[in-house]
This record gives C-alpha cells, sequence and structure tokens, in this order.
C-alpha cells in the first residue's frame, strides 16, 4: 500500500497568505547591531572558530584577551574571555572544530607550553596536543572534513616529514599528500558535503596541471575550475543553493571581469556585480544565503562600505559604519549572528578590540507552546530545526511519530485549544488543536520522526510577523483505516530579518 503524494511544501500557500499581511515591521526599522565582545583582545585576530555551544575562539598575535593572559588564542563565552590551555608560542593563523566539539589550530607557532607542535595543533578541551611530526611551515587554512579527518593547507613543503607540496590530510594517526599537491601557497580550504575539498591560493598548478589561483581535490586528483583568477585567492564560501564564492585580490575568474570576488556555479564563474575595490580576506553566509564580505576594502559595488558589506544576490550594500581597519576573519554564531575579527579597534561605530558581533534588532524566534500528546510511537513533540529568517527556508521535525500515517501540518495565524475529540472521534485523550488551520500539508514519517519546510519570502517588511505551526498525526492500518489521531505541541514563530 502506497500513500498519495504528500504535499510536501507548504511554503507557496503560506507566502501568500504573509505577503497579504499588513507589514510587522516597517522598513527602516529593522538594521545591523554592532556588540564588542568584551575589551577584546590585545592584537589582531587572524582567525575564528564557532563552538556548538555558541562559544567563539579567537586566534591571532594578541597575548592579551579581556585582560586575562592568553597567548595567541582564547575563548569567549558569550560574556567572558578565558585561555585555552598555555596557547602558543607564534601567531595563529587557522582555525577548524571537529565534530566531537575538539578545535585544531594552525599557524606560525612550533610549541605550546614548550611540548613540540609545529604549526598545527589540537585542543581536547583541557590541553594542546601536536598532529604527528606537522608540517614545517606556516598552516594558513585547515579544512574540517566529514569523515574527520582534517586538511592543512600553508607555505610549507613537508607534513609528518614527507613531501606534501602546501597541502596535507590528517587522518588521525599520519599526515598524507592530496597527490602531487599545489604549485604555490594555499590561504583557504572549502571542505564539501561529497569529501572533496576545494583550495584558494596564489598558485598556478595543483598536482601538476594548470589551475590558477583555485582548485578541487575530489579524493583522487586535482581538478581545475574554469580558467580560475588571474591573482590571489584568499577566502571561500559554500551557497545554500549550491556552487561556492571566491574572493581574494583578483579582477577575474575564467573569462568573466570579478573585481575580488565571484561565483562558480559547477561548471562557469560569474562576477557578484561590481565587486569589491580592495583585497576579501573572508567570507560568511547570513541565514537567508547573502553572502558577507570582509577585508580591506572601502567600496562594495561602487558603493562606499568600509572592510565589510553584504550581496543578496542583487546588489552590495554596508553594513553599518563597517570598521576602522581590516577584517580577517568572520563566522556565522549559533544564534545566527556574525564574529567579525581583525586589526580593527573599532565596528559599527562601536569600540571593539579587534574582535565584534554583527547581529539584527529583528531576529528570527520559535518558540514551543502547549502539549503533546502520546500515540503508538511515544509523545509528539515538534522542535524547529531552523529559525524563520526572511529569504530562509524554516524547517520543523516532529519525533514520536507512528510508523504507519500520514501527518497533517497546520500552519496559521491564530492560536487555538481545541480538544480534537469534539472534531474526531479517532482522537485520543489530551490532544488539542493549537493552531488555527489556515494552511495546510501532507507529510509522512520515516523512523519515528516527520519534517517540514517553509521557505519564505526575502522580504525585510515581514519582520516580525508572528504565525503558528503543529504537527497532527493520524494513524492508519493497511487499508487506510483511522486508528489514532493525536497531536504535537505547537510552535509560535516571529519572522526575522537580517
Amino acid at each position: 500500500m502506497k500513500f498519495p503524494p504528500a504535499r510536501s511544501s507548504l511554503s507557496p500557500l503560506l507566502a501568500l497568505c504573509i505577503v497579504g499581511l499588513a507589514p510587522a515591521a516597517a522598513i527602516g526599522q529593522c538594521a545591523n547591531t554592532w556588540s564588542a565582545l568584551g575589551t577584546g583582545t590585545g592584537a589582531s585576530v587572524f582567525a575564528l572558530a564557532k563552538l556548538a555551544d555558541g562559544d567563539l575562539v579567537a586566534g591571532g598575535t594578541f597575548t592579551a584577551a579581556g585582560g586575562t593572559a592568553a597567548a595567541r588564542i582564547a575563548r569567549w563565552n558569550g560574556s567572558l574571555w578565558s585561555a585555552m590551555g598555555a596557547g602558543f608560542d607564534s601567531h595563529v593563523l587557522a582555525l577548524t572544530k571537529l565534530a566531537n566539539g575538539d578545535v585544531v589550530a594552525g599557524g606560525a607557532f612550533t610549541a605550546s607550553a614548550g611540548t613540540s607542535a609545529s604549526h598545527v595543533a589540537r585542543w581536547n578541551g583541557s590541553t594542546w596536543s601536536a598532529l604527528g611530526a606537522g608540517l614545517d611551515g606556516w598552516v594558513d587554512a585547515l579544512a574540517a572534513m566529514p569523515n574527520g579527518d582534517v586538511v592543512a593547507a600553508g607555505e610549507f613543503a613537508t607534513a609528518g616529514g614527507s613531501p606534501a607540496a602546501h597541502v596535507a590530510r590528517w587522518n588521525g594517526t599520519g599526515w598524507q599528500p592530496l597527490g602531487a599537491g599545489l604549485g604555490g601557497d594555499a590561504y583557504a580550504l572549502l571542505p564539501l558535503p561529497d569529501g572533496s575539498v576545494v583550495a584558494g591560493g596564489v598558485f598556478v598548478l595543483a598536482g601538476g596541471a594548470l589551475a590558477n589561483g583555485i582548485a578541487r581535490w575530489d579524493g583522487a586528483a586535482w581538478q581545475a575550475m574554469g580558467a580560475g583568477t588571474n591573482g590571489f585567492v584568499f577566502a571561500l564560501a559554500a551557497l545554500p543553493n549550491g556552487g561556492l564564492v571566491a574572493a581574494g585580490d583578483f579582477t577575474a575568474a575564467g573569462a568573466v571581469a570579478a573585481n575580488r570576488i565571484a561565483r562558480w556555479d559547477g561548471s562557469a564563474w560569474s562576477a557578484l556585480g561590481a565587486g569589491l575595490d580592495g583585497p576579501v580576506y573572508a567570507l560568511a553566509s547570513l541565514p537567508n544565503g547573502d553572502v558577507v564580505a570582509a577585508g580591506s576594502f572601502s567600496m562594495a559595488g561602487g558603493a562606499a562600505a568600509n572592510r565589510i558589506a553584504r550581496w543578496n544576490g542583487a546588489s552590495w550594500s554596508a553594513l553599518g559604519a563597517g570598521s576602522n581597519a581590516a577584517v580577517n576573519a568572520v563566522t556565522g554564531l549559533v544564534d545566527a549572528s556574525v564574529g567579525v575579527a581583525g586589526a580593527f579597534t573599532s565596528a559599527g561605530g562601536v569600540a571593539a578590540g579587534h574582535v565584534a558581533r554583527l547581529g539584527t534588532n529583528c531576529p528570527a524566534t520559535a518558540t514551543a507552546y502547549g502539549a503533546g500528546c502520546s500515540g503508538s510511537g511515544g509523545l509528539n513533540v515538534l522542535t524547529a530545526a531552523t529559525q524563520p529568517w526572511t529569504g530562509g527556508t524554516f524547517r520543523a521535525v516532529a519525533t514520536g511519530m507512528p510508523g504507519y500515517a500520514f501527518i497533517i501540518t497546520v500552519l496559521g495565524f491564530g492560536q487555538l485549544a481545541t480538544p480534537l475529540s469534539a472534531a474526531l472521534p479517532q482522537a485520543l485523550p489530551g490532544c488539542t488543536a493549537l493552531v488555527s488551520p489556515d494552511v495546510l500539508g501532507v507529510v509522512y514519517p520515516t523512523a519515528g520522526a516527520a519534517q517540514s519546510a517553509l521557505a519564505l519570502p526575502n522580504a525585510s517588511a515581514l519582520a516580525g510577523q508572528v504565525f503558528h505551526h503543529q504537527f497532527v498525526p493520524i494513524e492508519v492500518d493497511l487499508s487506510l483505516s483511522v486508528l489514532a489521531v493525536t497531536s504535537t505541541n505547537a510552535l509560535t514563530l516571529t519572522i526575522g530579518t537580517f
């Protein structure tokens, strides 16, 4: 027995409902906000890494953070800076987080607390340890791969004592070269979901073949990406709708004029508007898929933008007052804000010692209310997998779903508190309709869970609009006779814009 096709997307219907409502927040009310992270660090920051618990790790040239001794690396917990062990004897230039929460640092250093750590080391929450014999030169980029391996790139010629031209892979026990490596220094790495990795830098050869500034390692060989770029690549970022963005200090990508930033769609390069007038050192994605570029430029798309700017898919815009010196690193944070770091002492007009937070005064929120009831799969619980940002896709996941059922997804603009048994005799005790049924859809369970997806219009005027969401599972037998009707808790969702 097969279920009928699911209405897998409620997006078009609810989008029409939302657009038809009066804007909840008038255009101009929402704005980006800048804030300092305490007193920051005592000198430049070159790398940032977000942790799963919301903390932020910064690495650079500093020897103090928040007034506390911290040798080139420190952790911000939302209110205080703290050292990470003894730190390092020289600059930290790259950071990445592993799936188990450990942090890997790379840079110019050769030791931590007198213990050898040749340009790369791992933090397990309490101590630093070397990754084998390390590298014989600076590490400028790190990437955590889907299988747990770590790829390092930079200005080295050997890894673990064996030849590895500017790029190498640590498999947990030893270093391995990536083919013949790269013909010059690499400054950026981007791991892809398929296990491949893209490298960007100043090289013209990858694996011995022509690859100007950017190339992809597919696990067996290096692949050129079109004609590459005509200058340095310093930063790489994946796009949520596919493809990637490369940025640096170039003026062409492939045969296309592209000022310091360009998009690769898998087969060809394209410009992002008029681009930037100076080097780009870092890239990050916003919750709605927009791209943040940062570096030492002063113009974006022909308009003033002090070292940090935003691309919305069609045009560039400044992010407030920007910063008063170069931005070297940006990263999305757990709360959907952006960590920004560099040589600056002011960001967005706020005093900020080399590190700051870029947020919004119109955040997206998802709050649970009411209670689910239990069916054959257990207690029905609905949670938000993502937040409802303009231009993004909101996703919700329900657990405790029956094994054989079709599940009504309910979206509405009002709240209810109506026992389901008032309309459906098969409803189990304690099961309640909590959301007005303005838009309905159907999804099906897999392994006791089900998911809904809602693409929201990219319209900042919708910021602050509130709607509600609930799942109502209808359990059936093989003849599609209804056995039981249950319900999840509900979510109150406030649309945010960045």
